[in-house]
């Protein structure tokens, strides 16, 4: 159920990560992650969306939703990949091991597959 091209950085992660270049494969999870917070903000906020659509004020926004607070954790855990790894990803000196970038995969997929089940709840 996720868009074309958060299974493609998730493939490409899978495939980095095998191929032992985990900066590549932090870089393709930071792009996956921040892709289905899209479509997850989205979901959520019908009206007056913030533009362009960031992480830290689409995190921002959910957390002052009123029907998207329950989901609190996820948030909090969706800001901690930001300030830990999202904005570090981004920085030219930084290099992941292979072990740092295994756990950020683990993290990553926890925080897309809460927001993803947190979609199809509010559906039903």
């Amino acid at each position: 159920s996720l868009t074309l091209l958060a299974q493609y950085d998730l493939s490409e992660a899978a495939r980095c990560i095998a191929f032992e270049r985990p900066t590549a494969g932090a870089f393709h999870l930071m792009r996956a992650t921040e892709e289905v917070l899209r479509g997850y903000y989205c979901h959520y906020v019908r009206r007056d969306r913030i533009s362009p659509m960031l992480w830290y004020p689409m995190v921002q926004a959910l957390q002052q939703h009123r029907k998207a607070k329950a989901n609190d954790t996820l948030h909090r855990q969706l800001d901690n990949i930001r300030v830990s790894f999202r904005n570090p990803t981004q920085h030219p000196d930084k290099v992941y091991d292979i072990h740092e970038v295994q756990d950020l995969f683990g993290l990553c997929v926890d925080s897309i597959n809460r927001m993803r089940m947190a979609n199809l709840e509010r559906q039903r």
